[in-house]
């Protein structure tokens, strides 16, 4: 099954196989053991429409693993998805210092609910 949106760890999995050039090492990077990974990869596979990686055997200086297309579309609409959710965050920052009586409530229940914790 794919991961939740909100698990980074899948992109940062992506991200460490396209600097590693290694699922082992972009695995361990991203903190999946190596068939977490693989299943991780699949779901996502089938949930992209293709394959996510590309591996290639040879001597060592040619073996390998890169990203496919479809791994970079994700990852670009990933990070378009963050930056769009940071900005969408600090204007409703900014809306919410304009409402005192809302910020007062939300930081009084903040540590209600943290002093319960």
């Amino acid at each position: 099954m794919l991961p939740h949106a909100s698990d980074s760890r899948f992109f940062l999995l992506l991200r460490a196989i396209e600097a590693t050039g290694s699922l082992r090492k972009g695995a361990q990077t991203a903190g999946y053991s190596y068939k977490g990974a693989w299943t991780v990869l699949d779901a996502g596979s089938d949930w992209a429409r293709g394959p996510l990686i590309e591996s290639s055997a040879g001597g060592s200086r040619s073996s390998g693993t890169r990203l496919t297309e479809e791994a970079r579309v994700l990852l670009n609409a990933y990070d378009a998805l963050k930056e769009r959710l940071g900005g969408f965050l600090d204007e409703q920052e900014a809306w919410l210092l304009e409402q005192p009586d809302i910020a007062q409530l939300l930081r009084r229940y903040a540590m209600k609910t943290t002093a319960r914790n």
